[in-house]
């Protein structure tokens, strides 16, 4: 590969979509991918490797020239559903779109007739920004509606994997500290080849997995390969509407502000104390104190 990338020893981050979503649905990652999962849920290892089936497998997208196509990752298990979304940032509009697309797979599975006794339909969060609680692996996340009170079902889950906390743990402590899961994980989010080929060293699993990283990182249509440009003009419309309300917030807020100023400084010019001015404006009586010298 002849990119600057690539020439320094740095491979292209495994979260990027394109890479993500090869890795998870190649053959040779289903042993590692088996055991990931067996952490995750009431599964084992083996039954998972034998049972797994991808839903999506037609959407891969193996050439670069294959335009608008979203491969989101969804494998059944049974009559489990299991959604797998790759989250590079905590924009409003990744958690929105995370949360609609798992809501429509309910959706989905409830119109087909299928009855939620008879499976659940998962969604795996792995982020490369921490959300949540500062752990690996949040075990206390309940989803919630608006007023607080927690909306998880039995049938209908959603777990985080803070991905960036093992790679921290590879850098700090080192792989020996580490369990197979975390080296997983971590592998996920370090782009430094040489680390790659240390972490793996010694796991036949993890050794398969650092070769399709590296495999993917020499194919030179890989970059660009996935066409999201109307799904990111639609993050980015609601990122920048998120952004223009936290302004138009603060910018209220400083108005209120100036508005208190203005009376509490009328109110010093008709000669009341300066405690009386804290009640009626909400402002510090320090505040007040600066103002009438100022007068």
């Amino acid at each position: 590969m002849t990119n600057q990338v690539k020439a320094k020893s740095k491979m292209m981050p495994t979260m990027f979509d394109p890479v993500f979503k090869s890795l998870f649905q190649n053959k040779n990652f289903r042993k590692t991918l088996s055991y990931f999962l067996s952490k995750l849920t009431e599964y084992s290892e083996g039954y998972i490797y034998k049972n797994l089936v991808f839903l999506n497998t037609e959407m891969s997208i193996k050439h670069y020239d294959e335009k608008k196509k979203i491969a989101d990752l969804i494998i059944k298990i049974d009559d489990d559903i299991i959604n797998i979304e790759a989250n590079r940032n905590n924009n409003k509009s990744t958690k929105l779109k995370n949360n609609s697309y798992h809501h429509k797979l309910a959706h989905e599975k409830f119109q087909a007739g299928d009855d939620f006794d008879d499976g659940c339909v998962l969604q795996i969060n792995i982020n490369s920004k921490k959300r949540l609680k500062n752990e690996l692996l949040p075990d206390d996340y309940k989803m919630r509606n608006k007023d607080g009170k927690s909306t998880d079902e039995e049938n209908f889950k959603r777990i985080h994997i803070n991905i960036e906390f093992a790679k921290e743990k590879y850098y700090t402590k080192g792989k020996e500290k580490m369990t197979k899961f975390e080296k997983i994980a971590a592998m996920l989010d370090i782009t430094s080849q040489k680390d790659l080929k240390d972490i793996s060293k010694g796991d036949d699993d993890l050794m398969a997995m650092e070769k399709i990283i590296s495999d993917l990182n020499d194919d030179k249509h890989m970059i660009g390969l996935y066409d999201k440009a109307e799904m990111e003009a639609w993050m980015h419309k609601i990122d920048r509407e998120e952004a223009e309300a936290k302004g138009q917030k603060r910018g209220e807020k400083r108005g209120a502000k100036n508005s208190a100023l203005n009376i509490a400084q009328n109110m010093l010019k008709a000669n009341m104390n300066v405690e009386e001015i804290a009640k009626l404006t909400g402002l510090h009586k320090n505040e007040i104190t600066k103002l009438a010298n100022n007068l």
